[in-house]
């Protein structure tokens, strides 16, 4: 065998290997206790849809009571339960939205979009977010499709808001 060959190939005694070996030994010890923490964690937390549907109402009221930030809290605890739940992600964007976190509300109605895209609700809240960012084109852009989806779904009431707004972010501004 050359020596080229013998370089090649990675002893057992090269501290590198065993070094490297180890890192490998240590992530899959991390990983398994990692999934043990999560498991023990996960018994730990609401999953009766009762206890749920109480966490949603706290967040409700609290979100009524004007206490934006404790509502945020309730629902991203529910969104980490059920991230699929449309109207808590709605719910998380609509308190974004209310403690002027535009830009998080935006990406919150684009996960309900994602999820539910036969529902323009998320497309006219997040539209209300970029007007009040200045991005009054994408708001028109975001408008028009949300117009599109919910004359399509019969929601004539949500249409009529969204081809308002339109309206008005269509109209010239007065330099007075």
């Amino acid at each position: 065998m050359s020596s080229g060959q013998n370089a090649a190939r990675p002893r057992a005694s090269d501290p590198a290997n065993a070094f490297l070996g180890s890192d490998r030994h240590a992530d899959e010890a991390a990983t398994l206790a990692e999934e043990k923490r999560w498991q023990v964690m996960k018994q730990k937390m609401p999953s009766d849809p009762q206890q749920i549907e109480a966490l949603y109402t706290l967040g409700y009221q609290l979100y009524q009571a004007g206490r934006f930030d404790d509502a945020r809290s309730v629902f991203l605890f529910l969104i980490f339960l059920d991230g699929n739940q449309v109207r808590f992600i709605m719910a998380y964007g609509k308190t974004l939205q209310q403690l002027g976190r535009f830009g998080e509300a935006v990406a919150s109605y684009a996960m309900a979009h994602a999820l539910r895209p036969t529902d323009a609700q998320s497309l006219l809240l997040a539209a209300q977010c970029m007007v009040a960012q200045g991005d009054a084109e994408d708001a028109r852009d975001l408008l028009q499709d949300a117009v599109e989806i919910s004359h399509a779904a019969g929601d004539t009431g949500l249409a009529a808001r969204a081809e308002q707004l339109a309206a008005v972010l269509s109209q010239p501004h007065s330099t007075h």
